[in-house]
C-alpha cells in the first residue's frame, strides 16, 4: 500500500515545472542503482500512465511527451 506521504508528495509534484519533474526523474534512477536506464524510465511511464490515464494535467502530459521523446532519442 502507498503510504499517505507518497500520496501528498505525488499531489505536489502536479504543480512542479516539465524541468523539475525531469531532473526528479533523473534522480531517482540514480537512487534506484538502476543500470539500465531506458528500462527503468519505461517502467516510471508506465506506472505514471496507468496512475494519471483519467486525469493528466497540462504539465504531466507535457512532461511524459518528453521523457518519450527523450526515450526514442536514447534507442536511436
Amino acid at each position: 500500500m502507498i503510504s499517505p506521504q507518497i500520496i501528498e508528495l505525488e499531489q505536489k509534484l502536479r504543480d512542479f515545472s516539465v524541468e523539475d519533474k525531469q531532473w526528479l526523474l533523473e534522480q531517482l534512477h540514480q537512487q534506484l542503482g538502476l543500470n539500465n536506464q531506458q528500462t527503468t524510465k519505461q517502467a516510471l511511464i508506465d506506472s505514471w500512465n496507468e496512475a494519471y490515464s483519467d486525469r493528466l494535467d497540462e504539465s504531466e502530459t507535457l512532461m511524459l511527451e518528453g521523457i518519450r521523446h527523450h526515450q526514442r532519442q536514447l534507442s536511436e
